[in-house]
């Protein structure tokens, strides 16, 4: 019941579930037990010693009826692992429809009363397992849940059936690893499958990246009663970062506006107020004229500052920062066009992919506005030792292109705007204890909602150079383990000889020779 990379750890201690052990009695002996009272006293002990508590975890104990919530998810999740592979070998043969005249899908519907989008999804994971040899043996062996194959199932639908040798292999891979550490996160397999098939297929990734740029429009609808109206757009991975940067407002002007949305329309106002006031926007036939027009005289222009001045944006919108991108480049895409690569947004998931091809055009013509973040297969960069408390503004970057989003269990917002949390806290918790440093190795990327409970409600964290976080919560003995977006395992086929390291800052500026002497 407890399967594979997915198990529990009571306090420090390991627990596994032991085939031998009797997990299932167990729980099944004190759920039934709670219903009459008596919890405990209910669970089969052969030597009179205290029965082992629910999933190895005492405070379970205090709660029965978590532990039965708990016992029935797993208990659902097992039975549906079992019926896809029993579903799976069916669709091996043609007994069903030869002994009953009817296909399975009926059967599906009319009797497991699954929707036309159950069916579809259990199929399409049938058909998964037999391609996947690796996924099959993981289903059947409960080494992962029925929500990772349904993530799997999706992730990998359009992948060409040429690939399906290497994903075998990366998933043999990623399993083996993740057995390794203390319960990840369940959307870390997902998610890491689905990033090596954009690598193994960058010309469906290219093909999703070129549909998504002829699709572009931006479309205004106003209201019937036209007190106002509704923005619609739809963009392709650099549009979206470039708004998203110009349009992140600071927690003042979020608190001022009211909301997060308000902030960010306030922002893109200012700076359309900001352009119009530049003498970008003038009457139509002095735009007709083109933009070949000398200048109006002015405080730039050597002029006298006279009919010009009013041209020039008011003092509030030289406040407003150039908008900058974030882009995560592996080593290998300066080597290999067919390696994906990654802008680093606020948004919800805290990135949005592209290809190298894209990268490399985006760098050429962005100039100071982005800064490249070159990573390595193996994660390594350069800290700043105890120097300093705040991080500053590369080593900010580096840890956003780093993580992508917040590195506290299961949260998926953005890294990028999230607060630095020291793992090893900066001020010593204790005569004895240590005192941390503002480094790779003790800095990740916290939401502020997540860092103000991390503490708080009792968690611990250790964490590892690469970015790997062990999150510990001594009151439950639950622990679980985040890992950064740039994660693979130990033993991936695709690693290679880590280069170089890159120095801090911007490795590239593009064609404009000023680009260096412009903020960041």
């Amino acid at each position: 019941m407890v399967r594979g990379h997915r198990r529990l750890r009571a306090g420090s201690g390991a627990y596994r579930a032991d085939p031998g052990f009797g997990l299932e009695a167990v729980l099944s002996a004190g759920l039934a037990a709670e219903r009459h009272g008596d919890y405990a006293s209910r669970a089969p002990s052969g030597d009179g010693a205290a029965p082992p508590p629910p999933f190895g975890l005492p405070v379970l104990a205090e709660l029965p009826a978590l532990a039965t919530v708990l016992d029935q998810l797993n208990t659902a999740d097992t039975a549906l692992l079992d019926a896809v592979a029993g579903l799976a070998d069916l669709l091996d043969s043609d007994a069903v429809e030869q002994t009953t005249g009817v296909g399975v899908e009926h059967w599906l519907a009319a009797v497991a009363t699954q929707t036309r989008m159950d069916r579809r999804l259990l199929l399409r994971a049938c058909r998964l397992l037999r391609r996947l040899p690796s996924l099959a043996t993981a289903v059947r062996h409960h080494r992962i849940s029925f929500a990772q194959l349904r993530g799997l199932t999706i992730g990998l639908r359009s992948a060409r059936k040429e690939l399906d040798t290497q994903l075998d292999e990366l998933l043999t891979v990623a399993l083996d690893e993740l057995d390794r550490l203390d319960r990840p996160d369940p959307d870390i397999l997902v998610r890491h499958m689905v990033d090596a098939l954009d690598e193994l297929d960058a010309d469906d990734l290219a093909a999703r990246e070129r549909e998504a740029s002829t699709g572009r429009f931006l479309a205004l609808q106003p209201r019937l009663d036209g007190t106002g109206g509704r923005l619609v757009a739809e963009c392709d991975a650099a549009a979206t970062a470039l708004i998203d940067a110009a349009t992140a407002p600071s927690p003042a002007a979020v608190e001022a506006a009211g909301s997060y949305g308000a902030a960010r329309l306030d922002l893109l106002l200012a700076r359309l107020a900001s352009s119009c006031a530049a003498g970008e926007v003038g009457g139509d036939a002095e735009r007709e004229a083109g933009a070949g027009a000398a200048p109006a005289p002015g405080p730039d222009t050597g002029g006298d500052g006279g009919a010009g001045a009013a041209t020039h944006p008011p003092a509030w919108t030289d406040q407003l920062p150039a908008p900058q991108l974030l882009l995560r480049l592996p080593f290998d895409a300066l080597l290999d066009d067919r390696i994906p690569a990654d802008l680093l947004s606020r948004l919800t998931g805290g990135r949005l992919r592209l290809t190298a091809a894209a990268a490399r055009q985006l760098a050429d013509h962005a100039g100071a506005r982005l800064r490249t973040i070159v990573i390595d297969d193996t994660g390594a960069a350069l800290g700043v030792g105890r120097a300093s408390r705040q991080p500053p503004g590369w080593l900010s970057d580096v840890l956003a292109a780093i993580h992508d989003t917040c590195t506290g269990p299961g949260c998926d917002r953005p890294a990028r705007g999230a607060q630095l949390d020291h793992a090893t806290p900066w001020w010593p918790t204790g005569p004895q204890s240590p005192a941390g440093t503002t480094d790779l190795d003790n800095l990740g990327p916290l939401c502020a909602t997540t860092n103000r409970a991390k503490e708080s409600a009792g968690w611990q964290v250790s964490q590892r150079r690469t970015g790997t976080r062990t999150w510990s919560h001594q009151r439950s003995g639950l622990t679980t383990t985040t890992v950064p977006g740039t994660w693979r395992p130990a033993n991936d086929p695709r690693r290679r000889q880590p280069p170089r390291p890159v120095p801090p800052g911007a490795t590239r500026a593009g064609p404009d020779e000023r680009a260096h002497d412009l903020p960041f």
